[in-house]
């Protein structure tokens, strides 16, 4: 009986360890949604430029964490490949604000190019 109950402690630490905090996780979320809206927010700009401040950002920082982590006891192509794997992860947030920002761009130019079109079908009338 004490053996079965000392497992069961262990295992239900074990699972304590791995279980993510609920607080953490809602923090993170509406962080990342204000990024988000940011980002929306600086793409829709009338000049280009706002818009690349966070993805820029970004990638220099997926740029400076992949040099923090270094790999011992690796062959140069394990290396390689281990420094492009970390590079390809970390710049997912890289490639999600650009995707918004060509986005934001595409939309605001065929909302711009719509009002053209109509205001020369108006002055044609």
């Amino acid at each position: 009986m004490g053996i079965k109950i000392a497992y069961e402690r262990r295992e239900t630490k074990m699972f304590y360890a791995a279980k993510i905090n609920p607080i953490v996780l809602i923090l993170f979320l509406v962080l990342f949604m204000c990024v988000l809206i940011l980002q929306i927010y600086l793409s829709n700009r009338k000049s280009p430029w706002p818009g690349l401040i966070l993805p820029l950002l970004a990638f220099f920082w997926a740029v400076a964490r992949m040099f923090m982590v270094r790999y011992f006891g690796m062959t140069a192509a394990e290396k390689a490949s281990a420094y492009l794997n970390r590079f390809l992860i970390e710049n997912l947030t890289t490639l999600i604000l650009l995707f918004l920002y060509a986005a934001c761009r595409v939309r605001n130019r065929r909302k711009k190019q719509k009002m053209l079109d109509k205001m020369n079908l108006h002055d044609l009338n």
